[in-house]
């Protein structure tokens, strides 16, 4: 049995689960593992006490409406494994099943009646349980990390529950929340039950990595417009208990520390040194004018201008964009992965989108394709300042953007530094328009440049 709270803070992709009958004896059983599975045994328990995490079973119950008899769990992954973490916790995959069907709710049957819908059976735990920080230790950069983890984790609480109104009146799929626990104050274990979208959207579940079909790159295009378009210039993102800037690579303290980290005279065999020196000494513009602010130190306060911005994902790879199978007439998509939602400009999603394309003409006819995607989804009147050469502007900005973060981040950009031709296309042209091929004399020289070719009017 693993209904301790020992068991469940140190286990938590086992959900845990104790049925208790009247004589005290336990008749369910659960096992730890990639799949674990409990049921009643015999009769209907007279105390049943089903442990998800820190959620009970009379609170789980009174979100679905109705009482489950049994339940299988299989783990997923550990969380932050994509970037070799793996200690905050386990991604897990919950079915139940209700007695009065005798098999999956999935079926016909219905505990509202007849004709009615049948209630959700499949489920995805996400069980956070932080590192505390003796594990994490004293290293500034380690502990920077951590805490904007746990920031990260609680915005994906807040964004299930306040982007599920906006997204479902847009038409656009993302999971359904069947409840969370409290995640403040930062660093105490909470749990996230949401709607399993796999067997809907198929295509990338499970975080498998998959060779992009064109039409599941359209379709991502489309869901992601239609997203940027919901919140066009009405973010509001701390009202919803978001990231005031979006996306997981902007220029914040964690980069920055990178930055330091990375040595003079760094190159890889994409850049050489001196074009990882210029792009090091923008960084810090860049990131300003990204922030929809002038650059410069003299402008460090000042409010960001929202013309042209919105919530992005923040972390629009393809793993977080579940699809339909590619041979029906129209591609579907779902977003998952909320935790680094904010406000931004919509081609910090375009560029992670698009970073496997290979073909310049095709990213700019995918370029084309969004643009004209959003345009659609925008009420009439709404954005016409946004033409493609804006849009082009903050693309070359993100770009450069990007690559700056992979030039510092310590897990895997040194290593694994990767760019498309495009890209080291896009990096040299906007160096040179910067700095005319030559290494300013200061970060404020570089700011005065941003200013002068990607000015805030645009």
């Amino acid at each position: 049995m693993c209904a301790s709270p020992t068991c469940r803070k140190f286990a938590p992709w086992l959900l845990c689960a104790l049925w208790t009958a009247s004589s005290g004896l336990a008749v369910g059983e659960c096992s730890k593992g990639d799949e674990g599975h409990c049921a009643i045994a015999g009769g209907e328990a007279e105390e049943s006490t089903l442990f998800i995490g820190d959620v009970g079973f009379e609170e789980l119950s009174q979100a679905l409406g109705r009482r489950p008899t049994s339940w299988k769990n299989k783990h997923i992954a550990p969380i932050l494994a994509s970037i070799g973490e793996g200690d905050y916790g386990e991604v897990a995959r919950l079915r139940l099943v209700f007695r009065d069907e005798g098999r999956s709710a999935a079926a016909p049957a219905s505990a509202a009646g007849a004709g009615a819908a049948p209630p959700q059976s499949a489920w995805v735990v996400k069980r956070v349980v932080p590192k505390s920080e003796e594990d994490v230790g004293s290293d500034e950069r380690n502990l920077t990390e951590h805490w904007r983890f746990l920031e990260g984790f609680a915005v994906e609480a807040a964004a299930y529950e306040s982007l599920a109104a906006p997204l479902g009146a847009a038409g656009l799929a993302m999971p359904k929340l069947l409840l969370a626990t409290e995640p403040r104050p930062l660093g105490r274990p909470f749990t996230i039950i949401m709607e399993d979208l796999t067997e809907r959207f198929p295509r990338g579940a499970s975080g498998q990595v998959r060779r992009v079909h064109p039409k599941e790159r359209e379709a991502s295009l489309r869901w992601i417009a239609g997203f940027h378009a919901a919140f066009w210039e009405n973010a509001r993102a701390e009202e919803r208990g978001l990231w005031r800037r979006g996306s997981f690579w902007i220029f914040d303290k964690l980069a920055q520390l990178e930055m330091r980290e990375v040595p003079d005279g760094y190159s890889i065999p994409y850049l050489s040194a001196d074009e990882v020196r210029r792009l090091r000494a923008a960084g810090p513009a860049i990131d300003a004018r990204l922030a929809g602010r002038p650059a410069g130190t003299r402008h460090l306060d000042d409010a960001p201008a929202p013309r042209h911005r919105t919530l992005v994902h923040g972390d629009a790879k393809p793993e977080n964009i579940l699809c339909s199978p590619p041979d029906g007439t129209e591609v579907n998509c779902a977003g998952l992965d909320f935790g680094w939602v904010g406000e931004g400009y919509g081609t910090y999603d375009l560029i992670y989108m698009l970073w496997d394309v290979l073909a310049t003409n095709q990213v700019e006819q995918l370029l084309q394709e969004y643009h004209e995607m959003l345009m659609a989804r925008l009420p009439a009147g709404v954005g016409l300042e946004y033409t493609p050469a804006v849009m082009r502007q903050h693309f070359e900005l993100c770009t450069l953007d990007f690559m700056r973060w992979m030039v510092g981040f310590r897990k895997l950009g040194r290593e694994h530094f990767w760019a498309m031709p495009w890209a080291i296309t896009v990096l040299r042209e906007v160096l040179d328009k910067l700095d005319v091929g030559a290494l300013l004399d200061s970060e404020e020289a570089y700011a005065e440049a941003v200013n002068r070719e990607y000015p805030l009017a645009l």
